[in-house]
Formats: C-alpha cells, structure tokens, sequence
C-alpha cells in the first residue's frame, strides 16, 4: 500500500487527516486529556471513544453522544461492556485491551439489545493503540462505524430488495465495502466462503485480502486499486487468491468509488465471484489455441458501432505486437496496426458482413514497429445478437510467407511468360499442362489455351513417328524414369511455322507432386542458335589465327604473353610453354645493327588507344637473326576497358637480307658514279676552254653557222658540267657520313638565306621567317641546303611581274618538328606531285628556267636520312607549300621497353 493508502487506513481515523505536528504529538502523549481528545476527534463524525487498558472510558466524543443519547463527560468512569452489543464481541474488544493490539471487527452489533430505542446496528468496531503497545498504561481509541441502515434492513431481511439479497447470497456473490479514509474493510459471508476466512479471525484490514491474492497477481491487482482510488476509474478484473487450505481460485472485482452516507467518507464498494470454471476453460482453450497456427478470436460490434473483443487467444501478441490484454481491453488498438492503405478496404467488408450477416474473409496488411510490413488472412463468421450487435467468431493467421512466395510465384509466372525461352510442363501422358508464349511462337499456336491438353504432335500437326517429335517423346519417357533432381540435356532443331531451323539446348527433369509420386516432365527449351553461329565464327578465326602465315602474339594488360600461335613458335623456334608470361619483345636483341627501338612508354600508349609499328631485330631460340615487321595495338573489351595488346609480327628476314645486298649495290653505285662525275669535270672544262678559245681567235673567220655550233657546244658542255656537278653533290649525300647533333634551326636558315643574298637582292624577295626556332637532331651542312633549294626554288618559279615572297614557318607535331616553306609562285599541278622529287625531272625546258632538275631530288633524299617525308602542297593555280618533318630533341632513339 502506498503512503496515501496508510494514512487513510490509519486505525487513528480522523487524526490520520491531522497536522503532522498533532499527529506527533498524539504519539509522543499517551494521557490525553478531554481538551486533547476533543480538540482531535471531537468533530469526528464516527462515534469515537478513548479506553484505558482495563476498559474504563475515559473520554466520548459528540457522535458518540448523539447516536447514545449521552454526553461525551458521563460517558467518563463506565465501562466498555456498555457500549457493545454481545458478549461475544466484548470478550474480543478487553483481549485486545488487555494485550494492545489493534483490532477490527466487521458486521457486528453496535448496541446492546436492551435499548430498544436506538435499534440494534451491524458496522465495524476497531481499536487502536495510541501507542506501540508496549507501554500498559497507554490508552486506545475505539472506533464504531455503522454499515448504512440498508445493509443492516438486508441483513435482518427487512428491506424491500431482501428477495434480491437472499439471491445474491444464494449465488455466492461476495460484496465488500473498504473505507479509504479508515481502511476498515467490510465483507459479507459470501466473501468469507470465497476466500476460506474464518469470520472470527477477520480483522477487517486491507491486508486481509491482500495476503490472500497470489504473488504473481498482487502488483497488477494494487495498480488497478490505486487508479480507482485516485482517478474514479473502474475496478474490473480476474486474479487468483490463495485459500487457507492450499487451493487457488481465481476471481473476478468489479469495482467503484463512492462516498459513504453520513459521513461522507470515501469508499470501494465490489463485488467478488467465483470464475475458476470459467478461468480453467480459458486456459484449456488456450492451449489448444497455441498449438493452433493462427489466432481465435470474438469480435462484437455494436449497434452503435463501437467494437470489443470478448475473446481472443494468446497468439494475438505475436501476430499484432501488442499485448493481448491490451487489444481486449480496447479493440482499437488492433486496428491501429492495419496499414493505412488496406484499413478502408477493411472497414468496407466488415460493413457489408454487419448489414447482410454473410462471412467475413480478407487478406490485409499489418504495419509495426519491428516489421516493415505483415499480411494477415482473417476469416469469420458472423450472428446477431438480441441487442443488434454482431458478433463475429474469427480465426486469422499470418501469410506473410504465403504472400512472399506468391509475389515470387508471380515474378517468376512474368519471367517465364516473358521469356524468349520455352518452358513447357507436360503430365504423365506427354500432354501440355502449362506453358509459356515463347512456345505459342515457336508452334505457331495463337495462344497457350490452344496448346494445353495436347501433345507435341498435335501442337506441330505432325505423325509422333516423325523427327524430331518422335525424339522429343522418348526424352520425355526417359525424363520420367530418372530420379529427383536429375537432368537430360540435348541440342535440337525445332523448324518454325516459317521454315526457319533454329537449334535449342532442351534440358528435361521428372517433375513429383507434393505426396513424392511422379506428376510428368519440366521442359526448358533456349534458343542456342547465335551462340552456336558465334561459336562457329570464333572457331574459324581461332582456326585462322593459329594457321595464320603471320606471328601472332596476344599479351595482357602488362604486355605478358597469353597467346601464340604455331607460326610464331615456328618461326622463333620456342615451344608455347615457354613463351608464356614472357614480354611481347623479348626476343629482341640489340647486338644487330639497324631496327626501330620502341619508346620506353609504349605500354600506356597502346593503352591509351595508340598503334605502334616497327622492324625489330630479333634472336630466334637458336641464336640466328630474326627480322620481324612488328605491329602492336590494343584490344578493349565489351565495355571499352583496355584489357590486353595484340602483336602481328611478319618474318622479314629473307627481305632484310636483300634490302642489305642492295643497300651495297647502291653504295657502289653512289661511288662509282661520285668516281665517274669527278673524273668527267676534267674534260668538260678542257672542252669548254678550248671551245672558248675557238670562238675567241676564230670566231672572225667563221661563218655565222659555224659561230652558232660553238655556241651550242659551249652551252652543252655548261649544262652538262653542272648536271655532273649536280650528281656529285647528290651522291655526296649518302656518300658523306652524318653528323646527327642538336641543331638550332637558326643557324642553318641563316647560312642559306646568306647563300642567296644575291638572288634576294636581284628579285626583290621579302623572306618572312619566325623570331625564334626549335632545336632539332639533324645534319646542320644538308639541312642548310634543304632550306637553299627550296628557297631558291621559290625565287626561281616565281610569277612574273611579281615580287617573290618566302613564309618559314615550324610547328609541334608530337615528338617531330613540322617544318613549311611556302611561296607565292606558279605552283604545281596536283598530277606532278610525285614526279618532281626525281633525279633530273624538270616540269620546264631550259628556255623557261635554268636548272639541271636535281635540286629536289637532293632535299628529299636529305629529308629521308632524318627519318622524315618531304612532301608537297599545291593545286597548280597560285603557290607551293612545301613540308618535311624533323626529330626534336625528345624524339631521341630510346631503350627497349622493359615489358616488351
């Protein structure tokens, strides 16, 4: 009991409601005196009196006086015994006295039966030390509280209702009345046989029936009790009390607050009865309810449309998450879980089972903290009852499992119907029992109703004997006769409505009811037939690869060997296993002379997209040379990731050797001719001299005729001598080693343009060159006289009437220079392009222009040693352009890759 509790149910009654500082001092004072005793329950409207140990009354308060019709002072020197109504009672009152200890007696006669006047009363009598009993000359207080005159009329059999209280007690309905401000406790005989309760042993105290709830119980029970006592609330609930014979009952309170007639003191009045029937049933329904896989339930709905459940089983907490206690006690709080979208759809069909009493079936959803959603299948069915509610008596069950694998039922139902894979399940006889569209298609059907029912024959309109339909009926016998879980898998060629063959990888499996017995077969037909002709493709080009005349090698994203093929083991003379993990070059060697040294970063950059190529000198296993004219470029995979190199590699060796006799060939003949030009200098220029002389001393005797042939000699032998002239420097060229050294584009410009001053001067040029220009790896003497012929060239070609002009221009062009003479001259007709880079080819007679036709011939092949191409651009109307490429100084020879 709480300490509110305590101080109502003080044995000290009114002084209970005293000042702390009175109630202190009432128990520090155990002789009061009459002012004392007055001035604390004089106004008490329950008749009081102050007791000595022996009985005597010392001291009466004013109810008392006015229920007996003496004051309070005469009361003063009698004894107990006249105040009492039966011996009986008196003999308990001088006991307690004579020990003091406190005592309550309920339904007792409060007056003695010989003063008629007053009329024999039922009510409690207590009584209470004013001290802890331990000090004999301590006084009590008695207390006597009248149970209201209709109880007592009940009791006699007086009152109207007595029909009614002779049935109540004949059901064995106990009624009990506790006072919150004294806390005496009343019950009536039925409460004494419910609870086992010898009514002489009865203190009338709370904790008479406290000490008499089973343990497990008794929190709940005085947390019910204090919200009635404290907010008004109804008492209404079921608990177990312990007998004093060992049995345990269990009982229903129902319960209220009321004020008490008189005196207004505040009350519980309840009412207990025997459930332990009812309880025990519950309990057996209980247990068959949870071995139930689902929920039972009671719902009622009332006219008004409020709703309750009567009843439901335990498995109700688990389904809904809340306790069950909880929604029987306020059914809203079931439907406060239905999810939202489902709650009005729920609403409507138990309105329509309301008006027309038909069962009530629905599947819905539920919404809790600790799921996110859960589906409940709920069936009942429905009466009326005399009041116009009906009740529904229901059973639903989570399908939460049911609903998932419905929902992957139907995904798969979608996946296979939109499949371009045939599924077909056929029965024991090889009829179509489902299916999807993809075989309507194949069959040429309209829809799968068309097919259910039929065998593979009737569906193609063809004999079971026939191919391949008579194949398909005996690997679906054969299916049938494997075990679970076992497969038979073929290629087919199924022949669509439209003639077209295609070929399927068919896989059949038994199929098995639920009972383990054989149902039919599961057919899965996929459409293998561009599988199968990409296969055919990749085995040709596998075959093409591996017999290719070409060495081909496939390496991985870190240049490391995959793949090669035979001709590459042929040629190189090593067996696949062990050029496997190998870089891509690793035959290369660099005791040879020649070849292309591939840049140090080729590996990113045939990362990044690009294609290298060169001659590469190699080593076979043997030790021979190996020429190979090698490419090698990425391979990207089906998301354009760079995922590898491919290496084509072709045996030039044999050319090699041929490029090498000829390159000797060509080299002797340089010599040869550098030898006879050389040699021919002498006699042109004694031809010459002495043809001058001629003309000089004889030219006045000879005829006209005579005069123009030595003319005609002196001007051959001049053209011829710088036609020889022009040779020796064109075979000076390769005769003449190279010296290959940074070279500031400037200088050789400068010492051209110096060659040319004269020329400039005479034609009135306007040369146009850059403020500054690059370095490049180059010859300094030939690239002076690159830029020599070329300039010349523009000041010799120039238009008419027209002052030369001469732009130099050079630009980046990745590791190169790009170099550009441009003028504005005559130009070149696009078809003399290639014609004009020739030894002696001239596009213009002597008499148009002077030249002997070598001067280009020179600059290309200048242009050529520095590993560049001379070309041309012109359309022949107005100008040339004329474009050779150097090496800039990044564009140095570089070292083997180390993955290459």
């Amino acid at each position: 009991m709480g300490e509110r509790e305590k101080e109502e149910a003080s044995p000290e009654g009114e002084a209970a409601s005293r000042p702390p500082e009175d109630r202190a001092r009432l128990r520090q004072d155990t002789t009061l005196d009459t002012p004392s005793l007055d001035r604390l329950f004089g106004r008490s409207p329950v008749p009081m009196a102050c007791l000595d140990r022996d009985g005597t009354v010392v001291w009466g308060n004013e109810a008392l006086a006015r229920r007996r019709g003496r004051s309070g002072a005469t009361w003063a020197g009698r004894s107990v015994d006249e105040m009492l109504a039966d011996p009986h009672t008196t003999d308990k009152v001088r006991r307690s006295l004579a020990d003091g200890t406190p005592l309550v007696l309920t339904e007792r006669p409060l007056w003695r039966p010989d003063q008629p006047e007053h009329g024999p009363t039922l009510g409690t009598i207590s009584l209470t030390p004013l001290a802890d009993g331990t000090d004999p000359s301590a006084r009590m207080i008695l207390t006597l509280t009248e149970i209201s005159p209709r109880a007592t009329s009940e009791r006699n059999g007086a009152c109207p209702d007595c029909r009614l209280t002779r049935a109540i007690r004949a059901a064995d309905i106990g009624i009990w009345e506790w006072n919150l401000r004294t806390g005496a406790l009343i019950w009536n005989p039925s409460m004494f046989a419910l609870y086992g309760v010898d009514p002489d042993t009865f203190q009338g105290r709370a904790e008479d029936w406290s000490d008499r709830v089973h343990p497990e119980d008794l929190a709940r029970l005085l947390e019910a009790t204090e919200r009635t006592r404290h907010d008004g609330a109804t008492f209404d609930t079921v608990f177990r009390i312990r007998r004093p014979d060992g049995t345990v009952r269990h009982v229903r309170s129902l319960a209220e607050r009321r004020t008490a007639p008189g005196d207004g003191a505040p009350v519980m009045v309840g009412v207990n009865y025997d459930v332990t029937a009812e309880c025990e049933l519950q309990a057996r329904l209980d247990k068959i309810a949870r071995t139930a896989p689902g929920v039972f339930f009671q719902y009622r709905r009332g006219p008004d449309g409020t709703g309750s459940y009567p009843y439901v089983s335990q498995g109700m907490q688990e389904i809904f998450g809340v306790p069950t206690e909880a929604i029987r006690r306020d059914a809203r709080v079931a439907f406060n879980t239905v999810h939202p979208e489902d709650l009005p759809r729920l609403r409507e069909s138990m309105e329509q089972s309301f008006r027309s009493l038909a069962p009530w079936a629905l599947d819905y959803r539920l919404r809790r903290p600790d799921r996110p959603e859960t589906w409940i299948a709920a069936r009942a069915v429905p009466e009326r009852e005399a009041d116009g509610s009906v009740l529904w008596h229901g059973f639903l069950h989570d399908i939460t499992d049911r609903k998932r694998d419905e929902t992957i039922r139907d995904a798969l139902a979608t996946v296979v119907d939109h499949s371009d894979d045939i599924f077909v399940v056929k029965d024991l006889d090889l009829r179509v029992v489902a299916t999807n569209q993809a075989f309507v298609r194949a069959s040429g059907n309209t829809s799968i109703a068309d097919m259910l029912g039929k065998t593979d024959a009737e569906i193609f309109g063809v004999s079971p004997e026939s191919e391949p339909v008579r194949t398909y009926m005996v690997d679906d016998r054969k299916a049938q006769s494997l075990p679970r879980g076992s497969v038979i898998e073929r290629e087919e060629p199924v022949v669509h409505p439209n003639g077209t063959v295609r070929t399927v990888l068919t896989r059949k499996s038994p199929i098995f009811d639920r009972a383990g017995r054989l149902a039919g077969t599961g057919n899965i037909a996929i459409d293998i037939t561009e599988r199968k002709d990409r296969e055919a493709r990749l085995k040709k080009l596998s075959q093409a690869v591996e017999q290719s005349p070409a060495s081909i090698v496939i390496a991985d994203a870190d240049g490391r060997i995959e793949y090669a093929n035979r001709h590459f083991c042929r040629v190189t003379g090593y067996a696949m296993d062990e050029v496997l993990g190998r870089p891509v070059l690793f035959c290369q060697t660099e005791d040879m002379q020649g070849g292309t040294r591939p840049p140090d970063d080729i590996l990113e950059r045939v990362r990044a997209g690009a294609t290298w190529s060169g001659e590469v000198a190699n080593r076979r296993r043997d030790g021979s040379p190996l020429w190979e004219s090698v490419s090698i470029g990425p391979i990207f995979d089906d998301r354009n990731q760079f995922c590898g190199l491919l290496a084509v590699k072709e045996d030039i060796t044999s050319r090699k050797a041929m490029e090498d006799r000829l390159r000797r060939s060509n080299e002797d003949l340089e010599q040869f001719a550098y030898a006879a030009s050389h040699d021919l200098q002498a006699p042109l220029r004694t031809i010459s001299s002495f043809l001058g002389l001629l003309r000089q001393r004889y030219g006045a005797s000879l005829d006209a005729d005579a005069a123009e042939f030595i003319d005609y000699s002196i001007e051959g032998a001049k053209r011829l001598s710088q036609q020889v002239h022009g040779l020796l420097d064109f075979s000076r060229i390769t005769t003449t080693p190279q010296s290959m050294t940074p070279v500031a584009l400037d200088r050789p410009v400068s010492v051209a343009l110096a060659h040319l001053r004269g020329p400039i001067a005479d034609t009135g040029a306007r040369i146009e060159r850059p403020e500054t220009l690059p370095t490049v790896i180059a010859d300094a003497d030939q690239l002076a006289l690159v830029f020599q012929n070329l300039i010349a060239n523009a000041l010799k070609y120039a238009r008419p009437d027209t002052p030369p002009e001469v732009r130099i221009s050079v630009t980046p062009e990745g590791p190169r220079w790009r170099v550009a003479v441009a003028d504005n001259g005559i130009g070149i007709a696009p078809e003399y392009h290639g014609r004009i880079f020739g030894v002696f080819q001239r596009l213009h007679g002597p008499a148009e222009f002077e030249g002997t036709g070598i001067g280009l011939a020179v600059c290309k092949r200048i242009v050529d040693r520095h590993g560049g191409e001379l070309t041309v651009d012109s359309d022949g109307t107005g100008g040339s352009t004329f474009i050779f490429t150097l090496p800039g100084l990044q564009a140095d020879v570089a070292e083997p890759h180390p993955n290459l």
